[in-house]
């Protein structure tokens, strides 16, 4: 419905307070049946209960991609023999779903002198009965541990050949999210199920290899259903837990505690949403409810603990302490709105109710954040973000008076169609910077043709971004996606509602197998290598996530299997065992980034104008010293599209850049000189 446009409003200095309601609304989509778990509702015009926040800032804009032509990959007949997944087996599960929206920790990385070891955690079941139509939703559901030696890299050795339930045998459990503390223990929460509600509780073991773990407390209390937690520790060794509070009033919050004695006693809970939400100091108004499940990340590192969080008007929000998490209010620093999307009205229905001027307003559809994100902390204390992409648009009901706050009321929708996913990537930005970055475009390795299946409601076609860091600051990345012609007939469920207890409307498509794909971005520039397919085609390949801690190895465990899609928002598949797979990627097999690694910022006066440019743009260099300049023209994607150097060896220079041959777009303008460079961006319009 309506045209494509992307229009954003991205703001770090206020948060704006509105419109919610109880309902949960979702657009059902042929390939999902999405859980009661989000409530998106957009507000009027009128905004209610503006929360000013301080500015320290400049406000960031959003860098468009522009398209890259890709050769066509050739189709593959799904009678093939498979391909070996990559790395080693540490484990099977039958409930092969791991996450509603954003991928949780699962390894950790262990060094003890010259020797290396992974920690492991994953969902699992070993048991293959289907309750309902979802196989392994038993009791043998929990969260499932083992320990990897990767002293040699190309050779790993999985030390636990029957992983255990770390949870007791007698309730559902799972949704573990990995810690490790400097002694080299691990610990997890995990929810579980118990007579009156489900709660948090947290377990941990005694030391790197041991697969006993004990359940040290229980931060969760049952009264309001506790959901999905999420966990990291900081430089004092204080675990920081996240997760979602189920109200009696059925909106769902995100909720925070933390504690000081490495998970035994646990400090009082905190709201970041909600009318209950931690505000910063001396700020009034509202927050809108949280999202529900899994629509949150955390990081810690130092004394900077950071959440990153979508809300109900499917925004999103970030929470930082720079205190260990002892508080959270700081004015400049507390809450910040990071992505807002705006949908502009282009079409609109007039009528009378009672004798009241009424309207539904349709809005165009935009290309919006989804709540698939991750989150990590450089060495300055930096935070980086990557968050999915998707479509959204909004259908509004109320006055055709819109003077006053809250007079109209809508609901976000998803679309549904996948082939429109095509354009959709992955937001990355750094706190303090200028610009957000759209990466990991689909198009990149993927034509728009066939079905991307349980593609939930709310995400794109890129999905499950998880960031990883090196001791030099360098940002890895692993994601999931698609390539062309990797697919497989197969029939998926149209039904509407719980696809678990529904009758089947099943159709025919061509079910594409999921792929990981890796890429990075050097520390001294903001072009990110091409992404890098690190799985086989005919193997479904899903839920990557990657220790935070890169070395000259990427440790990414994954779930691997044989039918496209997972056996929870695709149920009417036939059951299929998964593999969980660990994988020690070697970062020299990264794609380079096209920019040039420089020593430094260069201290120059770069100009561009006009810009936005359409035939030509002028670039005026005036640098402090005299010498060679090397100027660049960088697609976001790292494709290297102009070059030119100076002829002379001056302190200044202006040269052409023939906009009129490039795509429409934005592209890195990069200037080198003398071992240093600085960058500039070209929005070019045709």
């Amino acid at each position: 419905m309506g045209r494509f446009g992307t229009r954003f409003f991205i703001v770090q200095v206020c948060v704006f307070a509105l419109a919610t309601g109880a309902a949960v609304h979702a657009v059902a989509q042929h390939t999902v049946k999405l859980p009661k778990q989000t409530q998106a509702w957009a507000s009027s015009a009128g905004i209610n209960n503006i929360i000013q926040l301080p500015t320290d800032e400049a406000t960031p804009v959003v860098v468009r991609t522009s398209p890259i032509v890709q050769p066509r990959i050739p189709s593959k007949s799904a009678a093939m023999v498979q391909d070996d997944a990559p790395g080693v087996t540490v484990g099977t599960t039958w409930y092969d779903f791991q996450t509603n929206a954003a991928m949780p920790e699962r390894v950790s990385l262990f060094e003890d002198g010259s020797e290396r070891y992974l920690q492991v955690l994953w969902m699992a079941s070993t048991d293959s009965t289907r309750v309902g139509r979802v196989p392994g939703f038993t009791n043998a559901r929990g969260s499932y541990y083992n320990f990897v030696d990767v002293t040699d890299p190309s050779a790993p050795q999985v030390t636990i050949q029957e992983w255990q339930k770390i949870e007791s045998s007698n309730n559902r459990a799972g949704w573990p999210s990995l810690v490790q503390f400097p002694d080299g223990n691990i610990g997890t929460p995990s929810h579980n199920a118990v007579f009156n509600g489900t709660v948090v509780k947290f377990f941990a073991n005694s030391g790197p290899g041991d697969n006993q773990f004990g359940e040290y407390s229980q931060p969760t209390v049952p009264a309001d259903t506790a959901l999905w937690p999420r966990a990291a520790v900081d430089g004092q060794g204080n675990v920081h837990l996240i997760y979602n509070r189920s109200l009696p009033d059925g909106s769902s919050q995100v909720a925070y505690r933390r504690s000081t004695d490495y998970g035994e006693n646990w400090e009082a809970e905190i709201l970041f949403t909600g009318a209950s939400g931690l505000l910063p100091q001396g700020v009034t108004g509202t927050l809108p409810n949280g999202a529900g499940g899994d629509t949150y990340a955390i990081t810690a590192r130092g004394p900077n603990v950071v959440v990153a969080y979508t809300d109900s008007p499917l925004r999103i929000l970030t929470r930082k302490s720079t205190d260990y998490g002892a508080t959270w209010d700081n004015p400049q620093i507390g809450l910040r709105l990071l992505i807002d999307p705006q949908h502009l009205p282009i079409d609109s229905t007039e009528y009378n109710v009672g004798g009241i001027d009424s309207i539904t307003v349709y809005t165009d559809t935009v290309i919006a954040p989804s709540s698939q994100i991750s989150v990590i902390l450089d060495s300055q204390g930096r935070a980086h973000y990557a968050v999915g992409q998707t479509l959204t648009y909004i259908i509004q009901n109320g006055l055709k008076d819109n003077s006053q706050a809250g007079s109209r009321r809508g609901i976000i929708y998803s679309v549904d169609d996948d082939a429109l996913m095509v354009n959709t990537g992955i937001y990355y930005y750094v706190e303090g910077d200028t610009l957000i970055y759209n990466i990991a475009k689909a198009s990149d390795t993927w034509d728009g043709q066939g079905t991307i299946i349980s593609r939930r409601a709310y995400t794109g076609a890129s999905r499950y971004p998880q960031l990883g860091m090196d001791k030099d600051d360098n940002v890895y990345m692993v994601y999931g996606g698609q390539i062309t012609g990797d697919a497989m007939p197969m029939q998926i469920d149209t039904t509407p509602g719980n696809a678990n207890t529904a009758p089947d409307t099943l159709i025919n498509v061509d079910g594409l197998f999921s792929h990981l794909f890796v890429m990075h971005r050097p520390a001294n520039s903001y072009v990110w290598s091409a992404p890098k397919d690190i799985t086989p085609a005919g193997v479904s390949c899903l839920f990557g996530t990657l220790c935070d801690n890169v070395t000259d190895q990427m440790y990414i465990a994954y779930s691997a299997s044989s039918i496209p899609g997972d056996r929870v928002t695709s149920v009417e598949t036939p059951s299929a065992e998964a593999t969980i797979k660990v994988y020690a990627f070697p970062v020299a097999d990264l794609n380079v980034p096209a920019s040039v690694t420089d020593n430094g910022t260069l201290t120059a006066k770069v100009t561009i104008s006009p810009n936005p440019a359409s035939a030509d743009a002028r670039i005026q260099i005036e640098s402090v010293t005299p010498g060679e300049f090397a100027v660049s023209i960088v697609t976001l994607q790292g494709v290297k599209v102009f070059e030119a150097k100076n002829p002379t060896m001056s302190n200044t220079w202006e040269l052409q850049v023939p906009s009129k041959v490039l795509a429409s777009g934005s592209y890195q303008v990069v200037v080198e000189q003398n071992g240093q460079s600085t960058t500039r961006t070209l929005n070019i319009v045709h």
